[in-house]
């Protein structure tokens, strides 16, 4: 039997003529990233510490930590976002909306952590504010 030791995932994929989008958790202790259909979570001191999220169906463009640690909110090609619990280690998805026709591109939390700022390639606007806990 075999127990899972490290995980070692892909680096940044970049795009030529594409911004790429790398961030860090509030505590500066983490970055995060997409990757394929997936967000990649990696400890900065430690890079052999990660974590593989995979609740995108299509290429992740995106995905940013709340304020407070607790939320990530994520982006793909398809337009959907979806905002997804950091203390669980099954990182449950807690909504998921479709804002736009086409890439997210970026995404921005609130200082109070209860709106999210979406940008992207939409074909009817390319942009959307919503009040994420009730949509």
């Amino acid at each position: 039997m075999f127990t899972l030791e490290k995980i070692f995932p892909g680096i940044p994929e970049t795009e030529r003529a594409r911004p790429f989008v790398l961030r860090s958790d509030p505590t500066e202790k983490k970055i995060i990233y997409g990757i394929a259909s997936s967000v990649i979570i990696r400890s900065i001191d430690d890079p052999n510490i990660s974590e593989i999220v995979t609740n995108h169906a299509k290429k992740v463009t995106t995905a940013c930590y709340s304020h407070s640690g607790y939320y990530i909110c994520s982006g793909d090609i398809t337009g959907s976002a979806k905002i997804w619990d950091t203390v669980n280690a099954e990182h449950s998805i807690k909504y998921e909306y479709q804002l736009m026709a086409g890439n997210i591109n970026d995404i921005a939390w609130s200082d109070d952590n209860k709106r999210i700022v979406v940008v992207g390639q939409g074909r009817e606007r390319y942009g959307s504010v919503i009040a994420w806990d009730s949509g």
